[in-house]
């Protein structure tokens, strides 16, 4: 993603404003230690210098850029209601904007607006989804003062799955800021908005690094949750339209996949939308190069969230399984060849191949 944005002409801002360099990552078991932990000398072996980026800076400076070429217009707080169709091509958009009713017209609309996509139910598109057993409890705020700069850390607990908090996610973001996450059944999150201290003192048994947070952040008021089901679109294409993002695959953030898929869709789909437009022809069947090159891709991207949704469903009614998981985690820690293979899988899961 990153070698693209090198050749898009804007990973000078993307690396000064919203990418930070990790050295490492640690999955932590609170009373076990390092479960499992990839080093910057394992990164380099493979040739894959891990960052992790501020999602929304990186979608402005983009924004930011693409404003800069005569060919672009942005228009800002415009609500997609309707495709317009002429038999069965979709020919544009109408929606409403200040609350005035506006439409557009276009040879191509794509839909890139998220896993409830308005694009994609508009246009008949079937998207079934699932969810993770779990929900995603979110802060982000001033880099964490006991917090190693460049680690990214997975403080986990399996056995809490039916309990409580089952683990947390901190991450570095640039301008010295951090992103924590915690993974916690809906239920205990309701549970916790009632009682605020039992948050914070469960979370303290999880890792110390909550001492900070607890100094930092004020529960429920501070934090965000989150559902992320996953899914896969029954077709990327109809005629006049494409899909991509998370419209078209939405993931969870196990495996690190949903940015770099969508800019992969985004790299393909532009090819191919280029030789449409020389050939003025947008029919499906003239799209569906883009599909064929990317729904493999996407695939295996999303297989990182079907594996990690059989695993926590079944320590969810089998919690007896993290006798095994905690061991079978330290062993894989200790298998170079393991490691490497896998991080060759993540690395390499959301990229098209000729």
């Amino acid at each position: 993603t990153l070698k693209f944005f090198k050749q898009l002409g804007i990973s000078e801002p993307i690396y000064k404003e919203a990418a930070r360099p990790l050295s490492g990552i640690r999955m932590v078991h609170p009373q076990k230690g390092t479960l499992l932990e990839f080093s910057q000398q394992e990164f380099r072996q493979n040739h894959m210098p891990p960052h992790f980026t501020d999602p929304a800076k990186t979608r402005s400076i983009l924004i930011e850029q693409a404003c800069q070429l005569d060919s672009v217009e942005l228009i800002h707080s415009f609500e997609v209601t309707t495709l317009l169709k002429q038999d069965d091509t979709v020919i544009g958009i109408s929606g409403k904007k200040e609350g005035k009713e506006i439409e557009l017209h276009a040879p191509i609309v794509i839909g890139d607006d998220g896993g409830r996509s308005i694009i994609r139910q508009q246009a008949g598109i079937s998207l079934k989804t699932k969810e993770l057993p779990f929900v995603f409890v979110t802060t982000a705020g001033p880099l964490l003062p006991t917090m190693e700069k460049t680690i990214g850390q997975a403080w986990v607990q399996p056995h809490n799955i039916n309990k409580g908090i089952l683990g947390a996610v901190f991450m570095p973001l640039p301008q010295n800021r951090n992103a924590t996450v915690f993974l916690m059944k809906e239920e205990f999150f309701n549970l916790y908005q009632v009682s605020p201290g039992l948050f914070y003192e469960q979370a303290k048994r999880l890792s110390p690094l909550c001492n900070d947070l607890e100094n930092q952040y004020k529960f429920p008021h501070d934090f965000v949750m989150i559902h992320r089901p996953f899914g896969h679109a029954s077709t990327y294409v109809k005629n006049g339209i494409a899909i991509m993002g998370d419209a078209a695959h939405p993931v969870t953030p196990v495996g690190g996949q949903g940015a770099n898929a969508s800019v992969s869709d985004a790299m393909v789909l532009a090819e191919v939308i280029h030789a449409a437009i020389e050939e003025n022809n947008f029919s499906a069947k003239r799209l569906s190069e883009y599909e064929q090159k990317r729904r493999p891709a996407n695939k295996r991207s999303l297989k990182f969230s079907q594996r990690a949704n059989l695993n926590f469903s079944l320590m969810e009614k089998f919690p007896f399984l993290e006798n095994l998981l905690v061991p079978l985690l330290q062993h894989f820690n200790k298998n170079p060849k393991k490691k490497n293979k896998f991080l060759q899988t993540v690395s390499k899961g959301f990229l098209s191949y000729p």
